[in-house]
Parts: C-alpha cells; sequence; structure tokens
C-alpha cells in the first residue's frame, strides 16, 4: 500500500466515525440528567439544543471524508480540528474531576449500556486516532510535495 491508499483508509474510517458520533447526537437526547437544564455560558444554549447542531456538523464532516469533490488536506485539516477540540474539551473534563457523564455524548452511552467511564474511554480514544491521523497525514503530504517553490512576481514597471 502507498501513501494515498493509507490515506484514503484512515479517511474513510475516520468519517465513518464522525458520522456515526454526529448521527447519534442528532437522534439521542442528552445524557447526564444533572447537566441536561444547564445553559452554556458561552451561547446559552441547552445540551439538547446544542448537541443536534454540533451532531449536523459532524455528519457534514463525515460526510466530506467521503466525497472525492473536496481536498485531502481540507479532510485532514478538518478532522484535525474536530478531534483538537474533542481532545481540549476531555482534558478540561479530567482536570474537574474523573468523568461523571459527558452530556457531549448525548444518551448512547446508556442506550449502549457502557458506564460513562468506559464512554469516556472509548471518546478519547477515538479521538486521539482522529488527531494523530490527521496531523501523521498532514506531515507525510506535506513531505511528499517538497519544498515549496518561490511565487513569480511581476517586475517593477518603469515609472513615467
Amino acid at each position: 500500500m502507498n501513501l494515498q491508499q493509507h490515506c484514503g483508509w484512515y479517511l474513510k474510517t475516520a468519517g465513518a466515525m464522525v458520522l456515526a458520533a454526529g448521527v447519534a447526537k442528532m437522534l439521542g437526547g442528552p445524557g447526564g440528567e444533572r447537566i441536561a437544564g444547564v445553559p452554556d455560558p458561552l451561547f446559552g444554549l441547552t445540551p439538547g439544543q446544542l448537541l443536534p447542531a454540533i451532531g449536523a456538523f459532524e455528519v457534514l464532516i463525515g460526510l466530506a471524508c467521503f466525497l472525492r469533490r473536496f481536498a485531502v488536506r481540507l479532510k485532514l485539516v478538518l478532522l484535525g480540528w474536530l478531534s483538537t477540540g474533542l481532545l481540549t474539551g476531555l482534558i478540561g473534563s479530567w482536570v474537574l474531576g474523573p468523568p461523571q457523564g459527558g452530556w457531549w455524548m448525548g444518551s448512547l452511552p446508556g442506550m449502549l449500556g457502557l458506564s460513562h467511564l468506559a464512554a469516556h474511554g472509548v471518546v478519547t480514544g477515538v479521538a486521539a486516532f482522529l488527531f494523530a491521523g490527521s496531523c501523521l497525514f498532514l506531515l507525510l503530504e506535506w513531505r511528499a510535495e517538497g519544498p515549496a517553490a518561490p511565487t513569480k512576481t511581476r517586475p517593477d514597471t518603469p515609472r513615467s
């Protein structure tokens, strides 16, 4: 397998993960009854309002990973951006204490019979996979292109 085949495999796998997570957020209700009604301090939205919006955004990114019309670099940047935000939130939740529930997963952990700690571990693993893969393939793509060619500039026109 060459680099393009490995990158294609990664994009399809990552796209499927993000697409599944987005659909689950759109269809499932907010999880964590303690915080289900607490509004987000930044936008004032409750998790019940925020989860479907985040889910729709994840569905768009997941679908983009399968479509040829988007450049590979754009797909990798979107996955890296999404995973960086997710990892930042996960690290923040660990700083605040061990996971007591993650409203960002909606009711999916309860439907699958997962404990909050197990669900947190799965989300952390997926986020790490998305982040590491996008960074790795962006770096390999950049190295394969070689140094950037200097841009041509127009010679100065004489002034009269």
